[in-house]
């Protein structure tokens, strides 16, 4: 039986326009509290404790909402109050709106695993329409190289379908992807497609962009999925992995590959709030994310779930 924390941040900076997840804007005075006494009164607490004692975790996703919104010294004094000797693996959510140095020294300090960055477009006029905040590309490539440096895999997320949300996105997207590989040099780049498109739509961009996809693997393999098109992609809206290295780490906790992604996973969301029940995947959810070649839950089953994200 795998085990997770997962520590959750319902803060972000903007509410993006795409954006489905658990967040909300608040006062730096709410976020502060949320960070300096909320979490930690929670983690300090005697349920928490138990569950510790009880439960042997192999990893600490820290995800939100936008961790990062949170200072690196606040997080040191978070970190503090897990025992993280005996977890395994250790990962992080961050935004380029709100990621420092300090918090690139954090994750190296505490021997992170994995930090993915939602970049979602390079365009800075995509990014203002959708109520995001950029930043440039060379300071992109400054923190990327130095999450790098410190032995960290590096993933950005890129979402396509952001801009017109129909198939003329396609090739602008691919560009953009194309940029990250070969500028910013993430070890990891997760493609996404938006999912307020209409599944008609959806099919489109699917097509178009397996069939670019396809043509840029080199360097960057896809080591989640075939490049082939399939309905179960649209159905259940797959996610595209590229790695140029540490391509086993997706699958490093799971003994037997992909097939056993969703299998005796159990997750608990400890917020401000508390710490909510367990959550383990049900059988006929495995069978889904099994279906085809998908190895990954859709995002409204990860949610309902409420599974830590790889």
């Amino acid at each position: 039986m795998l085990k997770a924390l997962y520590l959750h941040t319902p803060y972000c900076k903007t509410a993006c326009s795409y954006c489905v997840y658990d967040s909300n804007q608040a006062s730096q005075e709410e976020i502060n509290d949320y960070f300096d006494n909320k979490l930690p009164e929670v983690l300090s607490s005697k349920p928490f404790k138990d569950l510790l004692t009880n439960n042997n975790f192999k990893e600490l996703y820290c995800g939100g909402g936008t961790p990062t919104i949170g200072s690196a010294q606040q997080w040191r004094n978070i970190l503090e109050l897990i025992p993280l000797d005996n977890i395994a693996m250790l990962c992080t959510e961050c935004s380029p709106s709100t990621v420092t140095e300090d918090h690139v020294r954090l994750w190296r300090d505490y021997k992170f695993d994995w930090v993915s960055m939602g970049v979602q477009s390079l365009r800075k006029e995509v990014l203002a329409k959708n109520n995001r905040i950029s930043r440039p590309i060379d300071e992109l490539e400054r923190i990327i190289f130095d999450i790098n440096d410190g032995g960290i895999i590096s993933n950005i997320d890129l979402l396509c379908g952001i801009d017109k949300k129909d198939v003329s996105d396609v090739p602008y997207f691919l560009e953009e992807v194309s940029t990250a590989m070969l500028l910013i040099n993430p070890v990891s780049i997760t493609i996404h497609i938006d999912i307020n498109i209409a599944t008609e739509t959806l099919r489109e961009i699917y097509k178009e962009l397996l069939r670019g996809l396809k043509k840029m693997e080199g360097r960057y393999t896809c080591v989640n999925h075939n490049l082939v098109y399939s309905e179960s992609d649209v159905m259940l809206n797959s996610e595209f992995r590229f790695m140029r290295d540490r391509k086993d780490f997706l699958f490093r906790q799971i003994a037997a590959g992909p097939t056993k992604l969703v299998k005796n996973w159990t997750t608990w969301k400890i917020s401000g709030s508390g710490i909510d029940h367990q959550v383990k995947e049900k059988e006929s959810i495995r069978e889904i994310a099994d279906s085809e070649s998908s190895y990954h839950l859709c995002k409204k089953y990860r949610d309902a779930l409420q599974l830590p994200f790889f």
